[in-house]
């Protein structure tokens, strides 16, 4: 038999395909605790990382400010805003009983044309 028609001993292909096994498990692993936990990050990374932040679940935090008809805005919404007035519109809940006071928010952050930056909220908790 010549070398190169040779088969791999059994132990040696085992051994391989437990490595690959293994490897995979770990990038999977990374992968899922990625998307499990939100990334904290403060309204002013948000508003000039918006492209890079957008699809992400994020934790971050603000005061809660209400905008209507009388303020200018086509119809009621609610955002958190920092003292440089980085804002992010919340979707998804009524803050109306957090307006005026500084909440921390996790959730979906997006950035559209349409509605500029938005976090789909999944919690909001007073700070």
């Amino acid at each position: 038999m010549r070398p190169s028609a040779r088969r791999a001993h059994p132990v040696v292909v085992a051994i391989a395909v437990l490595a690959v096994g293994l490897g995979a498990a770990v990038v999977w692993r990374g992968l899922r605790n990625t998307e499990s936990g939100p990334e904290s990050l403060t309204l002013a990374q948000l508003a000039f990382g918006q492209e890079d932040y957008s699809g992400r679940r994020v934790r971050t935090g603000g005061v809660v400010e209400r905008f209507g008809p009388t303020e200018g805005a086509r119809r009621l919404h609610y955002v958190i805003a920092d003292e440089a007035d980085n804002r992010v519109r919340l979707v998804g809940t009524d803050p109306a009983s957090y307006v005026g006071q500084a909440v921390e928010v996790v959730g979906r952050f997006r950035m559209t044309e349409t509605f500029g930056r938005t976090l789909e909220v999944e919690r909001i908790e007073r700070r």
